[in-house]
């Protein structure tokens, strides 16, 4: 099921960085402790209706979503078995599966998805969810949500790229993705949570 580990994307820019996705495949101290993750089968999961009821917690080499635990590539089956079935999917390299009231895609090739977008503000591609996403994404217990301040990200992330617009973090097979928005570089644009092989 586990594909080669992509190579990182040169950064040019938010617009760039979402091309490559298509192609290739306000912050808080809280910890998560004071969100606990309890680990369920995905199938007992109930579909959020809004992007506010979808949590994402990264630690300790796994990604836990809505409390389902994953420490490798989740199947589209598993996916579609928190969130439900995408509104619509934009058939690329990989193939983006968008559900548009939760403000989320997924990249999938034969099945595995290889990473999710989180859209925290609007953009121009026709692939992006409609409308943005409102949930809560903890990374080693830093929040990230819609209005966080992109120049405050601290530890554990680190700079990327030339330009000082995003960040990243990686822990075993699993990552993060930050980018600041393009036009006014003050707060988050978009995450993305990687899955890479062990």
């Amino acid at each position: 099921r586990l594909a080669a580990r992509p190579s990182r994307p040169i950064r040019y820019g938010m617009r760039a960085f979402v091309v490559f996705l298509a192609f290739a495949s306000g912050c808080s101290n809280q910890s998560e402790r004071e969100v606990p993750a309890v680990q369920v089968p995905a199938e007992a999961v109930p579909h959020p209706t809004r992007s506010e009821d979808v949590m994402i917690i990264v630690a300790n080499g796994t990604a836990t979503i809505n409390g389902v635990v994953f420490d490798k590539k989740p199947t589209l089956t598993e996916l579609q078995q928190i969130f439900g079935p995408p509104d619509r999917v934009a058939d690329l390299m990989n193939r983006i599966h968008t559900w548009d009231q939760l403000g989320l895609g997924a990249y999938e090739r034969d099945g595995v998805v290889g990473s999710i977008s989180l859209w925290f503000r609007p953009d121009i591609f026709e692939f992006v969810a409609k409308q943005t996403f409102a949930g809560k994404l903890f990374v080693e217990g830093r929040m990230i949500a819609a209005g966080t301040e992109f120049k405050r990200l601290g530890k554990p992330f680190e700079r990327f790229g030339e330009f000082g617009t995003s960040v990243d973090y990686m822990r075993g097979p699993v990552g993060v993705f930050i980018s600041a928005d393009e036009e006014t570089e003050k707060v988050v644009h978009s995450a993305s949570v990687s899955f890479y092989d062990k």
